[in-house]
């Protein structure tokens, strides 16, 4: 990820949840900022499956995050967006984005 930083380039990168991130200037488990993110956005996706339509209702959100400082490496001065995805039949999807240019509603 730190290249692609260094480079400018534009990412999204799925999380697992075993990361730290700085929220509001303090360096928290992603799961805990996850918890704090508002799902202000709700979108829903149709998908074609075995020749049936499925349609799937999605509830989002983003805030913003930097990079913590460890092992001696001061933290990223840039700005990235922690987006929440909630499927409402099944779980959270956590993505991590590089995206500048785009306004919180653009990222979700």
């Amino acid at each position: 990820m730190l290249p692609l930083l260094r480079a400018q380039r534009r990412f999204i990168i799925r999380q697992d949840g075993d990361r730290y991130l700085n929220y509001q200037g303090e360096n928290l488990p992603l799961k805990e900022i996850s918890r704090e993110v508002k799902l202000s956005q709700t979108f829903r996706v149709t998908k074609l499956s075995k020749n049936k339509k499925l349609t799937e209702t999605y509830d989002c959100g983003a805030v913003k995050v930097r990079l913590p400082a460890c092992a001696g490496r001061p933290g990223r001065k840039q700005d990235l967006w922690f987006v929440v995805l909630k499927e409402r039949t099944k779980g959270y999807c956590w993505l991590l984005c590089h995206l500048p240019g785009l306004t919180k509603k653009q990222k979700c």
